[in-house]
């Protein structure tokens, strides 16, 4: 997988970190993620990441965002999945572990994602390509 900056680059998205109330957000018009400047270290490259999963995922298709609850809410879970398929993947390439190791519950701690998403998490691993 490729890395952040690789995504951010390939994908010629603009990053600003400011004083904005959310803790970021995508805008397709300006092909710009805005990030919250008092985010911690992790919680900025979660954030980054699900933005990143907008831009690359829906760039054409942001005037349905609004459109319906479930547009919405499908388009952000095709963000969250994007999200935590990359740090996933990003975890894997950091550690030694084999897959029977990994505590799923550890990876999702280290990595902020919250106990709604654990159906996600294990999809993902069960089709990680551990090769």
């Amino acid at each position: 997988m490729k890395s952040i900056n690789d995504i951010i680059h390939a994908l010629h998205v603009v990053v600003l970190v400011g004083g904005i109330e959310r803790t970021g957000y995508y805008s397709p018009a300006l092909n710009a993620i805005f990030i919250n400047e008092n985010l911690d270290e992790l919680q900025h490259e979660v954030v980054l990441i699900h933005e990143l999963g907008h831009a690359a995922l829906q760039r054409g298709e942001w005037e349905l965002y609004d459109a319906t609850i479930n547009m919405k809410s499908k388009m952000e879970y095709e963000a969250n999945y994007f999200m935590v398929e990359w740090l996933f993947d990003d975890y894997m390439k950091s550690t030694d572990l084999e897959p029977e190791d990994i505590n799923i519950f550890d990876f999702m701690r280290q990595n902020d994602i919250p106990s709604k998403d654990e159906y996600m998490v294990r999809e993902i691993i069960a089709n990680y390509d551990f090769s």
